[in-house]
């Protein structure tokens, strides 16, 4: 379902799919030039892992509303380097927030799934990549409210625990009463 979505994304913003035989090490790229159609490069290699292929198509689509300039060239300078890691990073928050809304992580953890493996395989990503987009909603907020007395806590990655009780002040959500806890961890 994510790919048949991130297919049609691509096919809306008239960009090209490639499959190439890349390096092990490559497992996409994301290429624009002046007067050409954007090209996304796949390793061909990892289009039968269903879950990676999805992930780094989201990833390298994510460049093309992220990213400006060209960052397939060579690094010559730490500086080089800093900014290559910011698309890179961009890139792939974007990808997160497109592949892992909050809504079906609360409804895959409201159907019963208690672990990172089974969320994973229900939300159709890698584990790697499941716990990066945790790492991105961390940054906004330490809990994912599930319902009135059960939330993930995002302040231990990553290790992630799904809580049983209650936050003693609501405005102040950084004060967690636990009754219980489920490691989640990777």
């Amino acid at each position: 379902m994510k790919l048949e979505m991130l297919f049609d994304l691509i096919e809306k913003e008239n960009i090209a799919v490639e499959y190439m035989d890349f390096s092990p090490t490559i497992q996409g790229i994301y290429y624009k030039a002046d007067g050409c159609l954007p090209i996304i490069g796949i390793n061909e290699n990892i289009v039968s892992n269903r879950k990676l292929f999805t992930c780094v198509l989201a990833e390298e689509l994510g460049h093309h509303f992220t990213s400006t300039g060209d960052s397939t060239t060579e690094c010559y300078s730490f500086v080089d380097k800093i900014n290559l890691g910011k698309t890179e990073l961009a890139a792939l928050k974007w990808a997160a927030e497109y592949l892992l809304p909050l809504d079906e992580i609360v409804g895959a953890i409201k159907k019963g799934i208690k672990n990172i493996e089974e969320l994973s395989d229900f939300l159709g990503v890698t584990d790697e990549f499941l716990l990066e987009g945790f790492r991105f909603m961390a940054k906004k907020q330490s809990f994912i409210k599930i319902q009135e007395d059960l939330f993930i806590a995002l302040t231990n990655l990553p290790n992630i625990y799904l809580f049983k009780g209650f936050y003693e002040d609501e405005r102040n959500s950084n004060k967690l009463v636990a009754e219980g806890k489920t490691d989640y961890s990777i």
